[in-house]
Order: C-alpha cells, then structure tokens, then sequence
C-alpha cells in the first residue's frame, strides 16, 4: 500500500515537471521569436516577463522532494547541482536577450 502511494505521488511530480518543462519551452520559443522579429520593447518585455515566470514556476516543480513515506525525508528529484545549473542556465537565456539586442537571435544554446 505505501509502495502505490509514493508511485502515484512520484508520478505526479514527474507529470508536474513534465508539464512545467513543455511552458517554459514554450514561453522560450515565444521570447525567440519576438526578438527574432525585432519587436519592440513592451512585446518583448512581455514575453521575458512570462519566460521569467514559467522558469520559477519550473524550478518550484524540480525542488519538490519526492516522497518516501518517511515524515521529514524525501529524495530530491534532482541532484542539488544539477537544480542549480539547470535553474541558472534558464535565467542566462533570458538575460542573453537582453545583452543581444540588436546583435543577432538570443543564445539557442543555453543548455550547452
């Protein structure tokens, strides 16, 4: 029985994750094509505004410790390393928009 409960509430985090990875993909591909048009700043600062969001939405999603059934343990879904440079990565390609304004198509390579 609590084998099923920690499988059901690790599935749902893994779904949450799923799903907040696929908004900030999305709100990354709005974010590249706004800038790519050479849209001014109230769209652009829009859409950075939402990428923001959808990244501190994601990173509360891969902080979630997943639950072992033991009241105060739980396993981290990632590595504390891992979180950090994933969560630091996002927050550099919305700053890259920034800093490339004007120069050419933000950095497609911000997980790299």
């Amino acid at each position: 029985m609590a084998f099923n409960k920690s499988m059901s509430r690790t599935r749902k985090v893994c779904n949450e994750v799923s799903e907040q990875a696929s908004a900030v993909v999305k709100s990354f591909a709005c974010l590249h094509a706004i800038y790519s048009q050479g849209k001014e700043s109230s769209q652009l600062e829009s859409a950075k505004a939402d990428y923001l969001e959808a990244i501190d939405t994601s990173a509360r999603a891969l902080d979630t410790r997943l639950n072992t059934g033991y009241r105060h343990l739980g396993t981290p879904f990632l590595p504390v390393s891992a979180y950090q440079r994933v969560v630091a990565e996002l927050r550099v390609s919305a700053r890259s928009a920034d800093r490339r304004r004007g120069r050419g198509q933000p950095r497609a390579d911000a997980f790299g």
